[in-house]
């Protein structure tokens, strides 16, 4: 994608330079041992932050795989990023939409992951509430029974379908914890998530 290809340009840079330096390749040699140092310094680079499934928000996960299924608004993508970072680092299964493509093929990949996921975790925000994307993939989740976790990252009054959706969970209010740690400590209490630890 763009970002990858943008990172290898400025690695085609810098490692001629590098390389330069070291007599033990000759002409030929150099040119492959150059071209394979920057495909793989530009993949490392541009993975997704979440490294236990390397192109999570592009795939549909197996079926027989317990994963959680994150939703959120994607403008929020930079505030959720420290609990993604915090699953993955303990060792959770996920997926995450991580695009703002549109069209049959990609809802398609998110409506495949949502059916398959074991459980499903909601940001709820003032952008996710005025989501009408955000909105969809709550209401599939409650009519497919998934068992769900919610934190609220703003103290935010809830649409009145949305409050019929989620009265019967406890959600987890970001603002009574004093860091994200904290408050994803609390989350990982939930039994609904234990099934997607690995």
């Amino acid at each position: 994608d763009a970002i990858f290809f943008a990172v290898m340009i400025v690695i085609m840079c810098i490692v001629p330079t590098v390389l330069k330096k070291f007599t033990v390749f000759t002409e030929f040699g150099y040119s492959y041992v150059s071209i394979a140092l920057q495909v793989i310094a530009a993949y490392i680079l541009t993975r997704p932050i979440a490294g236990r499934s390397p192109n999570r928000s592009k795939t549909i996960l197996e079926d027989d795989k317990n994963f959680i299924f994150i939703s959120y608004a994607h403008s929020d993508i930079e505030r959720i990023k420290p609990y993604l970072k915090m699953l993955d680092k303990d060792g959770y299964e996920f997926w995450y939409d991580d695009s703002i493509k549109t069209g049959t093929e990609w809802q398609g990949v998110i409506a495949s992951n949502l059916a398959n996921c074991s459980c499903f975790l909601a940001f709820i925000s003032d952008a996710s509430i005025a989501s009408d994307y955000c909105l969809k993939e709550i209401n599939y989740a409650t009519s497919k029974k998934k068992p769900m976790a919610v934190i609220m990252l703003d103290e935010v009054p809830l649409p009145p379908v949305l409050e019929m959706h989620l009265a019967s969970l406890q959600a987890v209010q970001r603002e009574k914890f004093s860091s994200d740690e904290d408050c994803m400590n609390k989350v990982f209490e939930m039994e609904q998530l234990k099934s997607c630890k690995y």
